[in-house]
């Protein structure tokens, strides 16, 4: 009796399997959607954003030509007063940029993440002092893996 059992449960789950779904249309369905990843950073220190240069579209900077042409080093004494090395054959940059203000801000960013071929950092903006007597131009760089370079990146910032 017990094996009667035995091979009608084996019968039932062999049953089963063979009308369940199909694994390769599983794997499918995985493929098309882009997985969303979690990409790490570092954050430069001791640059500014040069007073001639326009906030650009896509805030990814890839080359040393054109970080130089929107980005400035400012050494400060002290202990880590140089500028963060960056190494474009290994790293790109991404910089958040916002408009002249007379509210002393700090952007922080937060998380990166991969989807596809679109980056998107999340920032939160802390305002320190409200209606300095100079202005400034808040801004932020990331430095991330090379690997990990988009065609574009989005900034949001987080309330």
């Amino acid at each position: 009796m017990k094996k009667i059992f035995y091979l009608l449960m084996m019968s039932v789950v062999l049953f089963m399997q063979a009308c369940g779904p199909k694994q390769e249309n599983k794997a499918k369905a995985v493929q098309e959607t882009p997985a969303v990843q979690t990409v790490e950073f570092k954050i430069a220190k001791n640059y500014f954003f040069n007073n001639n240069a326009e906030i650009p579209e896509n805030p990814i900077v890839s080359t040393q030509v054109d970080f130089e042409r929107l980005y400035g080093m400012a050494a400060v004494m002290g202990k880590d007063g140089m500028p963060t090395p960056i190494d474009f054959g290994k790293e790109f940059v991404i910089g958040i940029v916002l408009p002249i203000t007379n509210d002393n801000t700090e952007i922080i960013p937060e998380t990166l993440v991969k989807e596809g071929d679109v980056l998107t950092l999340n920032y939160k903006l802390n305002i320190i002092e409200r209606d300095m007597s100079w202005s400034m131009r808040p801004m932020a760089l990331i430095v991330v893996d090379r690997n990990y370079l988009a065609k574009t990146c989005l900034l949001k910032e987080s309330k």
